[in-house]
């Protein structure tokens, strides 16, 4: 099924399942398997294949044997602070025109 998801492009759906049979196919070993072609003369088990997947897509899984996914999980980001208030910042008044010349006194 994770195989189907991911050809259709569901990556996200893929890795669900793939999650799922990570966990609870450690113990089995299908007779086929899509990837081989085949017969599955290796014994992989399906765990082994679930991880291979995800591992390709960038998953990590306690299941899998990643260790950093089952000491720590992954902190949550910190919230963004709301940015500070504006306030009404100062002006300065336009500067005043240049006084004018005075005017000759004809007397």
């Amino acid at each position: 099924m994770g195989d189907s998801y991911h050809q259709a492009g569901d990556v996200g759906q893929a890795d669900g399942m793939f999650h799922q049979v990570a966990a609870s196919g450690k113990n089995f070993a299908p007779d086929e398997i899509l990837e081989l072609g085949g017969a599955n003369r290796d014994n992989i088990t399906a765990n082994a294949m679930a991880c291979r997947h995800l591992h390709e897509d960038h998953q990590l899984d306690a299941n899998c044997g990643d260790q950093m996914i089952a000491v720590a999980a992954p902190a949550p980001a910190p919230a963004e602070a709301p940015p500070p208030p504006v306030e009404a910042e100062a002006t300065t008044p336009p500067p005043a025109p240049a006084p004018m010349p005075r005017k000759q006194d004809r007397n």
